[in-house]
């Protein structure tokens, strides 16, 4: 069963010395140059685009003291915490705790008891514990991802992960799913499936999640450049209405028009798309362009038409 995304996701640290950090489910457009939010993410730091971009858009707060602690582990707890706010998942008040180490009155419980009962998260020790405060493995994030997101095996798609014989066997399918969709991605295709998540390590692989799913949801199968001023999208399924506005580029490429056409008149006739959408843009240079629809990220990217 798919639940309902809302605005915002708490992560971060269950201090009174800290300022949790927050994820929103409708990131917008990157801007072209990204602001320094935070005093310990420079502009060259490799988790630094989707950190900024989930900042600038209001999507993520760090620490009182302006840091946002990249390489700092998360936990199952907060973990927890994140996908119930994320999905709206029931919780009680007075909730009993069904985990050995969660009392009733222990701030996870409901977090702990609403993501069981969704199906992310199970319990350690045949389900008969928790563990809040331990640190989130990549396997286990990768088997999480893949439950909340609902991603799916591409049969047609190969994916090559050399150290998928490390994971734990419950992991090994979903860890391959990730790599499938490009949530992961490493050169060497090594995963690290035993080591920990950290928290931009988790801005990084969410926000790539959160694009999957949207692309999937939207039906869109194909985003071409036909010449330097057209583009082509296709989707797998009927468009209603349409508008510019649904259209946008990081980085910025004006969208002057919309207009339906026959997929046969399309960049890419022989594809099986149900609507194809051309756009008149601005030209375009030889680089590549991450397409946003209806304001949001997708996993399309085009590169400019040379002539």
């Amino acid at each position: 069963m798919k639940h309902q995304l809302c605005k915002k996701v708490l992560i971060g640290a269950v201090s009174a010395f800290a300022i949790a950090a927050v994820f929103n489910f409708s990131a917008g457009v990157e801007k072209t140059e990204a602001a320094e939010t935070f005093s310990d993410v420079s502009s060259d730091f490799w988790a630094s685009g989707s950190i900024q971009r989930l900042a600038e858009d209001a999507v993520i707060n760090g620490y009182s003291d302006g840091t946002f602690q990249p390489g700092q582990e998360i936990k199952r707890g907060q973990v927890a915490e994140l996908l119930t706010t994320a999905f709206n998942l029931d919780t009680s008040e007075n909730p009993d705790s069904t985990f050995n180490d969660l009392s009733d009155d222990s701030y996870f419980t409901p977090y702990a008891e609403a993501v069981q009962e969704a199906g992310y998260i199970t319990g350690r020790n045949n389900n008969t514990e928790f563990a809040a405060g331990m640190d989130l493995s990549r396997e286990q994030m990768a088997t999480i991802l893949v439950r909340a997101f609902e991603l799916e095996r591409i049969d047609e798609e190969d994916a090559i992960v050399s150290d998928i014989n490390q994971a734990a066997e419950s992991h090994q399918d979903n860890i391959e799913i990730l790599a499938q969709h490009g949530v992961t991605q490493t050169e060497d295709g090594v995963f690290r499936p035993k080591d920990t998540v950290s928290r931009a390590q988790f801005a990084v692989f969410l926000e790539r999640a959160m694009a999957t799913a949207h692309t999937r949801d939207s039906g869109l199968m194909r985003v071409q450049a036909y010449d330097r001023n057209t583009v082509d999208v296709s989707f797998n399924r009927e468009i209603g209405a349409i508008s510019v506005d649904d259209f946008s580029f990081d980085p910025s490429l004006v969208v002057y028009s919309a207009e339906f056409i026959e997929p046969e008149e399309s960049y890419d006739s022989n594809s099986e798309a149900e609507t194809v959408v051309r756009l008149k843009t601005a030209e375009q240079h030889v680089q590549g362009y991450r397409f946003y629809y209806q304001g949001e990220r997708t996993d399309n990217v085009i590169v400019g038409a040379d002539e």
